[in-house]
Formats: C-alpha cells, structure tokens, sequence
C-alpha cells in the first residue's frame, strides 16, 4: 500500500522489526496505533485501506489514551476523549501539535507527548495551544495578502492555470495552509513561496486531476530538494542570486507542462441528498457517525437545504474568521449553523437573506449541554 504517511511506514518498520526477532512487543505496537492515527488524519493521506485501519484504531485508543500529555492538550482543547473524531483531530489537535515545529521547535510536540510528568503536560499543552493562535493569526494575515494578489489577477484575466504567489515575509510553515485555503477559493493547484534561511521554500497544495508532485518531477533541475504525493508537496527552489527570476522560471515551467484542461477547473460540489432539517435528529448524527473515520479518501455526506431563511448572523473569533448563523426553514424550524471563512470575506448572508447550501450535522457540546448543529460547506445567496 503505496498512500500510507511517514509515520505510519515508520510503525511497519517497527512491527517487522518485532516479528523478525520475536520480540513481544505487541503492547508497544498497540500503545503507538494512537500516534499513528493521529499523524494519519494529520498528514491528509486518503482515509482508504489500511490508512483507515490506522485512522479507526488510532482514534479507538485516543479515546481511552493513558498518555498524560495527549490528554492535556484535549483539556485544555476542550475535549473530552470520549467524543475525539477525525474532524476533531485534524482540526483541533494536529495544529497544535503541527504548530510547534511551525512557529518554534518540533521537541516541544514530542517532550509532550512522552511526559509522564501532569505539570509538565498541561504546561507545554498550553503552550502549543497558544502557539496554534500564533499561527492562525499570521496564516489569516498572510492568506488576506496572497488573496488580494490572486484576485486582482482574476479581474485582469490573468489567473494562470497552476498559481504561483510569493509570499516574501510570510513564515515557511504556515506556506502550506496559505495554498489550501487559496486552492479551495479557485480551485487550482497553488504553490506558496517564501523566503527562509535555507533560500527560497514552497509548499503546493492540488486539486483532484493534478498531480503535483508528478509536475515537480518533470522539471527536477529547479529544485535543490522536493517531495510529497499528488495532493501536496514542498521544495526548496534553486535561486542563486536572482529570487525574482527563479520564481518567474518556475511559475512558466510549471504552466508550461500543465494539461488541467477549463472543465478541471470547475468547481465540482458533490451532493448526496437534499435533507430537510426536521429529519436532522440527534439519532441520525449518531448514525452518519458510523461511517467514521472521514477525510480525504472517505468523505463525510454532503446534504443540502434550499429557501432557507437567516434569522441572525454575526461573525466571531480573534481573526473573524466564523460565521454563526440561525436559520428558519419554511416551516419555522430554528437551526444553529457554523461556517469557517476567510476574515475579509465579503457577500455574507445578514438578516433576511435567503440561501441555499450544503452542510453536514454534528452534535456541539458546550458548558455541558448538548445540541444540533449545521456545519456549512458551501452556501449560495
């Protein structure tokens, strides 16, 4: 199986090693299935074969971990083990843990994870708790500015096919997020570069019939390294003195090669059924939760609602990158909706609009009470 990540071909190594020379190590092997599934989801390899495997027994023992330091950073998440996902894990604990190797030092993840010291633990939880706001706030900063450049291109009409933004003081390590988030908005493949101590580092983040790795291949001498798989990538470019000059011969080859034809480029939104809310009931969110773990490779259902009224809106967090709507059906039944979203954007739904959109149900807990609530993918004034 050629998809799994470097952790999980690590822990194959690990287990062959056991049984080559009859080790007995299979409580061992058994306590790090939870690491493995973590840096499974983590590292978005597709959710199939025995990277499910890894993601459903990973998250299997999270939920009863005896690690001091993965339960404090789930205390001080908010978490409670027992409701630990894949949704919870890619968004919540794999950026903190992903954050200090980001923003200061990778020993800061793997000091708390192998504590045994409950101090200690909450103590470098916090940290990286507090580390994952640093970076959020320089991604938003650093997305607002790489989209700003992008979409002035788009008024011109000069939107290349495989986008190229350069991104001089942005930090190495958020280069990745910064080319999701701008290839969810364009949908187009999208290489990140910045300026870092070792020259100038990309990250590349693809759409689904573009390989980009396969596209670094094809042109190698522009790289003094690289590497990933065709959903994603890094590299370090070979500039000599003129930065300029690499980037503008790196954006040209790239394109030059590209066979994404216009129909690859449309934004596809896939959806399951349309699901009226008054069928959304805490049995059914118990049940989609069956299909878990979801991700890449194994997506979660995407329903959809239409004529649907916004009762309230207002926008929340540091950066002002969440939406919370209430929503009214025809039939006046009221709804909580949360929808993730860049904070300049602009044409959010107010008071009185109606949309329509797609979205998938979950269980929010807070202060102890539980109640339904509608994640957002996509909505349409």
């Amino acid at each position: 199986f050629k998809e799994m990540c470097g952790a999980a071909a690590a822990y194959k190594l690990v287990q062959a090693y056991n049984i080559k020379h009859d080790l007995h190590k299979d409580d061992l092997l058994d306590d790090l299935l939870q690491f493995v599934g973590l840096a499974t989801i983590a590292d978005i390899v597709p959710l199939r074969d025995e990277n499910r495997i890894f993601a459903y027994q990973g998250i299997k023992r999270i939920k009863d971990t005896h690690n001091i330091g993965l339960r404090a950073l789930m205390e001080v998440r908010g978490i409670t083990p027992e409701n630990i996902d894949a949704a919870k894990v890619s968004y919540i604990i794999a950026p903190c843990i992903n954050s200090a190797g980001r923003i200061k030092n990778a020993s800061l993840a793997y000091d708390l994870l192998r504590t045994n010291d409950s101090d200690i633990a909450r103590s470098l939880a916090t940290e990286l708790s507090e580390l994952n706001e640093v970076r959020k706030s320089l991604t938003v900063s650093q997305t607002n500015s790489a989209l700003k450049q992008l979409k002035s291109a788009r008024e011109k009409e000069e939107l290349d096919r495989v986008l190229t933004v350069f991104l001089p003081d942005a930090h190495e390590s958020v280069a990745g997020i910064i080319a999701g988030r701008l290839k969810d908005e364009f949908n187009r493949p999208v290489y990140v570069i910045t300026r870092s101590s070792e020259g100038l580092k990309g990250s590349g983040r693809s759409i689904e019939p573009y390989n980009m790795v396969g596209a670094l291949q094809e042109v190698p001498e522009l790289f003094v390294k690289f590497g990933g798989h065709p959903m994603a990538c890094g590299f370090t470019l070979a500039s000599g003195e003129d930065e300029e000059a690499a980037i503008d011969n790196f954006r040209m080859r790239i394109n030059e090669n590209c066979r994404l034809s216009d129909d690859d480029m449309i934004k596809r939104v896939w959806i399951d059924m349309e699901l009226p809310f008054k069928y959304v009931t805490p049995e059914l969110v118990n049940e989609l939760s069956c299909l878990e773990p979801c991700g890449t490779g194994n997506s979660r259902p995407v329903f959809a609602g239409k004529n649907v009224t916004v009762k309230h809106a207002s926008i929340h967090g540091v950066n002002r990158n969440v939406l919370m709507l209430t929503l009214l059906t025809p039939r006046n039944k009221k709804v909580t909706a949360i929808k993730f979203i860049n904070g300049d954007d602009e044409n959010l739904p107010k008071q009185g609009d109606s949309i329509a959109m797609t979205y998938y149900p979950e269980i929010n807990e807070f202060n102890g009470r539980k109640s339904i609530r509608l994640r957002i993918n996509e909505y349409e004034l």
